[in-house]
């Protein structure tokens, strides 16, 4: 007599679907970035009437973001101590990061940069002269946009030791990306650039101005010579 032999094959549970992942290169960076540059440049062109103002932003805006992606694809994409903190093995990043992390990062430094820029431009309308300007808008503005940087870095660098390798990604590379932007970028490499520049910091095209509605940051736009008059004693009448 024959023996008769089955096998059962066990059967496998469903697995969830993976949420998408890719790698991050430069291109993502540009992509992402294009269309918040667009209105940088237009709000900071009304605002300061100034072209090279708006295009040093956008400049060190695109440096912020890119550095803080070579922070994230050195940590998660290529594994550089990932296991030893807990974040889990080398991978791609998350599909949705580099859309949503720039949005962030462009709130937190054009805030800096205004009101890092909106000093300089006040003692530029008083005294015309560049280089007291930006020693001044440094000096007076320097403290409290380090403050306020250290304080963003200290939430952001929390996020990521809670054992989520998706809020660890958004707590690193935002971490890296305050770090960069305020203490190297907002506080040294803008200045240095805006000192280098002179009075082209400050210029724009005649026809372009009379074309331009007039914005100002610090509310009524004012001039050198109402700015001079404002700094006169009133006479004293008996």
């Amino acid at each position: 007599m024959s023996s008769l032999t089955m096998t059962v094959e066990p059967q496998q549970e469903p697995t969830a679907p993976s949420r998408p992942r890719y790698k991050v290169t430069g291109w993502h960076v540009l992509r992402s970035e294009w269309a918040k540059l667009w209105s940088l440049r237009s709000t900071l062109l009304l605002a300061f009437r100034s072209l090279m103002v708006p295009l040093v932003a956008a400049v060190m805006n695109i440096l912020a973001t890119a550095a803080s992606f070579g922070v994230i694809v050195a940590f998660f994409q290529y594994g550089w101590g990932s296991e030893r903190l807990g974040w889990g093995a080398a991978g791609p990043v998350e599909a949705f990061l580099p859309v949503i992390m720039p949005s962030v990062l462009f709130g937190l430094s054009m805030d800096y940069q205004v009101f890092l820029v909106s000093r300089m431009h006040e003692e530029w309308i008083h005294t015309r002269d560049n280089r007291r300007a930006v020693a001044v808008g440094q000096a007076e503005t320097g403290r409290v946009i380090t403050a306020a940087a250290t304080i963003m870095f200290c939430v952001f660098i929390a996020l990521s030791f809670g054992g989520e390798r998706i809020v660890a990604e958004f707590g690193i590379g935002l971490a890296a990306a305050v770090a960069i932007d305020a203490f190297v970028l907002r506080t040294v490499l803008v200045p240095a650039v805006m000192y280098v520049l002179g009075k082209a910091n400050w210029w724009l095209p005649r026809w372009l101005d009379k074309r331009l509605p007039h914005l100002s940051v610090e509310g009524p736009a004012e001039t050198a010579e109402t700015a001079a008059d404002d700094r006169q004693p009133e006479p004293i009448t008996r």
